[in-house]
């Protein structure tokens, strides 16, 4: 189902934001308590930064002009009053056509703290880099199922004899561990051996919506754990995954819009390419003159995606990865 409009654009916001400061702490559709309220009132913020770290964090909240017209001061004087009542430091304002006068005035008295900025979709002749004519259609992939799973220990490994072992694990359930720490699932395994080269999933058959098993054995899984039944960390020697999946191709058809902070200029610009079901976010920055740098590929919808990009391939994230760990408001509120 397609999303409105204004809630696009606030989720293009925060998307931006998050590249801008890659170390920020982004939310979406948040809501913040109102300090010192008996009643715990809470006050929704469309979208929520958190810099820095204890005890010296700042807190912007962002809100988007939902109407195709200038916001009016009434509209500014109540997003102050929200800023002071949640505690934030600062208040950033994004509006697609402008600020009045009025607004810009105040803004200038109140300081700093406010930050006037619009989202405008550009003309192609406006584009920051050439439209991407290489680019009018991506992968979209499914899994299905997971059929089967088996796991090759290097040393021998106790089993729990009261586990079924017909039933097949959750795929999302994140029992696999890499060097670095990081905890991942089978899906996770999946995307990496099918998204990590462009030319992986190009081989796979391309099937509208028809089931696709995949039965891949992976050695040398430079170090991967599995945490057993038992709850210990054990050191994989293979893995041997097999999933159904659907993959199919979809059109797209491409938007740039910029991303300007009035008195600064450009922060960024942000490429929307639409489907019939999937709206895919690519924000960029420029790096110098006439060169420019992607961030990751946001899908605004659940489904898995890979777009290819010359000779380089990228796995498209779903939007909950911006804001997976943002789901509370910074300490002390």
């Amino acid at each position: 189902m397609k999303q409105k409009g204004w809630k696009i654009k606030e989720k293009v916001v925060a998307i931006i934001e998050s590249y801008i400061d890659k170390e920020a702490r982004v939310s979406h559709d948040l809501n913040l308590p109102v300090i010192g309220s008996p009643s715990n009132r809470k006050r929704q913020c469309d979208v929520v930064i958190v810099q820095g770290k204890e005890p010296r964090t700042t807190m912007s909240i962002i809100e988007v002009q939902k109407r195709k017209s200038k916001p009016n001061i009434n509209d500014f004087n109540g997003w102050l009053e929200k800023k002071e009542e949640v505690g934030a430091q600062h208040l950033i304002c994004v509006s697609e056509k402008g600020f009045s006068n009025s607004i810009k005035e105040k803004a200038d008295l109140v300081g700093p703290s406010v930050r006037l900025l619009t989202l405008k979709e550009l003309e192609q002749k406006h584009w920051p880099i050439p439209p991407p004519t290489f680019l009018t259609e991506f992968k979209k992939v499914r899994y299905d199922e997971l059929k089967g799973l088996k796991i090759h220990y290097h040393h021998l490994v106790r089993q729990d004899p009261k586990k079924d072992k017909t039933k097949q694990p959750n795929p999302h359930e994140k029992f696999f561990r890499t060097p670095k720490g990081d905890l991942i699932s089978t899906t996770d395994f999946m995307d990496y051996q099918l998204f990590s080269k462009p030319d992986n999933i190009d081989q796979l058959p391309i099937q509208n919506n028809i089931p696709l098993k995949v039965d891949n054995k992976w050695s040398n899984n430079d170090g991967l754990d599995h945490l057993t039944d038992f709850g210990e960390w054990k050191k994989v020697k293979r893995l041997e995954i097999f999933f159904e999946l659907s993959i199919s191709k979809e059109k797209i058809n491409w938007t740039a819009s910029n991303y300007e902070q009035l008195g600064w200029g450009e922060l960024g610009w942000v490429l929307r390419g639409e489907s019939d079901d999937a709206d895919i976010i690519i924000p960029l920055k420029k790096v110098k003159l006439g060169q420019y740098e992607m961030g990751t590929p946001i899908n605004l919808s659940d489904s898995d995606a890979f777009i290819s990009l010359g000779n380089m391939g990228y796995k498209v994230l779903p939007f909950s990865e911006i804001t997976k760990h943002n789901k509370q408001p910074p300490n002390g509120l």
